[in-house]
């Protein structure tokens, strides 16, 4: 393996990630590093971090992840994953679910969390909620993990209802708060917040949230049955995911369960990932 390209090494490192064999991966991103030296671009070091996070080897992520951090001070994301990983190192936690508090270091320091809505990688998904929602005759939506009120904007643009959105990020809820729109934020966690319970809402949008939970199959649970709900989850693996999807059938092999005639759709990211929107009626428990 001495003798291979590094550059090849890192290409079948993220192959062996997609296929989610991360033990291989690890080692290939480490042998790549070793070869290319001082020369390794950073994004190697984040791979590593991430291969050794699903691994469970935290240590080991803290060190790839501090050393992409102090080769690109710019990326504000990476400092924040060393902070949460020196944190669950002081907790010795086994979960790979990131705090509240990873999420405003997130959201205060992140821009693009300050797009608008039809300029993030997320608007033709978003723009196919909306037409579901109406489609749906929804009127009363509960947005779980609302974000900084990107979505909320962007809904507002093309659906007239009544709108609450619950993020426990407090960072998050209160840049959706500023955006002026004329709706309600909350900031609770959804694992055990009442709104889930009692307030009145007739669809659930639920995007990006998921994968960031151990409990998720609990948290949509918890929504009434017979309410509309639109979810998403990813194909891919970023810090703060505990799981990520293949192919929609494992999709609708986790959720179908919990969902009356699931419907699973496919959208591309420019950066060639996917994202799975799914959707259907919560099923009577």
């Amino acid at each position: 393996m001495k003798n291979q390209n590094p550059n090849d090494l890192a290409r079948q490192a993220r192959k062996a990630e997609k296929d989610g064999y991360d033990v291989d991966a690890a080692s290939l991103y480490s042998h790549a590093i070793g070869l290319k030296g001082p020369d390794s671009p950073a994004w190697w070091f984040v791979r590593l971090a991430n291969a050794h996070v699903r691994i469970g080897n935290k240590r080991e992520a803290l060190k790839a992840y501090d050393q992409a951090a102090r080769l690109d001070p710019s990326n504000k994301g990476w400092a924040a994953a060393v902070e949460e990983l020196r944190k669950w190192q002081e907790s010795n936690n086994s979960s790979i679910e990131a705090s509240a508090e990873y999420y405003d270091r997130v959201y205060q320091q992140s821009d693009a969390y300050r797009q608008a809505g039809e300029d993030t990688p997320y608007a033709e998904m978003w723009t196919r909620i909306r037409e579901k929602l109406c489609l749906a005759g929804s009127t009363k939506v509960l947005d779980i993990g609302c974000g900084p009120g990107q979505f909320a904007a962007f809904l507002h643009a093309g659906w007239d209802g009544n709108y609450h959105g619950l993020d426990f990020s407090d960072v998050a809820v209160q840049q959706a708060s500023s955006r002026g729109l004329p709706y309600i934020f909350h900031c609770g966690d959804a694992q055990n917040s009442e709104l889930l319970t009692s307030h009145d809402y007739d669809a659930v949008v639920c995007t990006e949230v998921l994968e960031h939970v151990d409990g998720d199959i609990q948290l949509l649970q918890r929504i009434r049955p017979g309410v509309f709900c639109l979810c998403s989850v990813p194909s891919f693996y970023a810090f703060g995911h505990v799981r990520f999807f293949q192919t929609p059938e494992h999709v609708s092999d986790r959720y179908s369960p919990l969902l009356n005639e699931l419907e699973v759709e496919e959208f591309l990211l420019p950066s060639n990932e996917r994202i799975y929107l799914f959707s259907g009626t919560r099923k009577d428990d």
